[in-house]
């Protein structure tokens, strides 16, 4: 009998032992996750924006939209790029003093991000002529103007372009600037207009009488200084039909002035 309370008194212990090593034993996969469960901070290679938001290397810089250059197969740009209006921009006469008139209508076009008057401005101003001292031109190609004058012509709103407005001009029409630009008639070597720009060749003339190259050449002022005595200009001529040429001359010279929205 007591053999037999001491075997089944040994079997509950080792029964009770058993539970209690199970009951320690569960639970235990509750520590923290892995690197790999995609926790972990993203790698520099992750977190680097795309090339549309951060600006490339210097060795990767592509050009902004006003200086990328069509390839001369390119179609000229859709009418929403390109619009002319035919509203009066210019003020009254009385703006610009007593006795000096101005064209009422020149006309606006757009091309790219700018908008330029579609005629040179005829505003009988001191410091202007008419090409050979004669009206009919000024009606035909605009008055010729002074540096000093051209400065300050433009009506309220609008300014004589500097020499970096002309240059987004001209990277925006690319290739052969000086035939898409030019007007289709008034040249020797005509242009196609493809973008209503609609440059005439005005002539130029010095202060002290002289008049040369209407027909063949149109020179317009920027409002750049190269130093105290000359400034920057933009040609179109027939001898270089698809250029358009930028050098700087003495500011006594009298040439052309395009306007161009503020």
């Amino acid at each position: 009998m007591n053999k037999t309370k001491g075997f089944l008194s040994a079997a509950g212990m080792v029964l009770a032992m058993a539970f209690t090593f199970s009951c320690s034993s569960d639970g235990g996969s509750g520590g923290e996750p892995s690197s790999s469960s995609g926790n972990e901070e993203p790698s520099s290679s992750s977190s680097v924006p795309s090339s549309s938001s951060a600006p490339p290397s210097s060795s990767s810089v592509a050009p902004s939209s006003s200086s990328v250059v069509p390839s001369s197969s390119s179609a000229p740009p859709s009418s929403s790029s390109v619009a002319v209006s035919s509203s009066s921009s210019i003020p009254s006469s009385s703006s610009f003093g007593s006795g000096n008139t101005c064209t009422a209508d020149f006309g606006t076009v757009t091309i790219g991000s700018q908008v330029w008057a579609k005629k040179n401005l005829n505003c009988d101003v001191e410091g202007s002529k008419c090409y050979n001292d004669d009206p009919a031109n000024c009606a035909e190609y605009g008055r010729l103007y002074d540096w000093a004058t051209a400065k300050t012509v433009c009506p309220a709103g609008w300014h004589l372009p500097s020499d970096e407005e002309w240059t987004t001009l001209t990277d925006y029409v690319g290739n052969d600037a000086g035939t898409k630009l030019k007007a289709t008639s008034g040249w020797k070597s005509n242009g196609t207009d493809e973008f209503g720009f609609s440059a005439l060749p005005g002539g130029t003339s010095i202060s002290s009488g002289s008049f040369d190259y209407a027909g063949s050449l149109g020179v317009w002022w920027s409002a750049t200084e190269r130093n105290a005595s000359s400034a920057y200009w933009r040609r179109m001529n027939d001898s270089y039909s698809n250029v358009v040429g930028r050098s700087a001359d003495d500011k006594s010279m009298l040439f052309s002035v395009r306007c161009v929205r503020d």
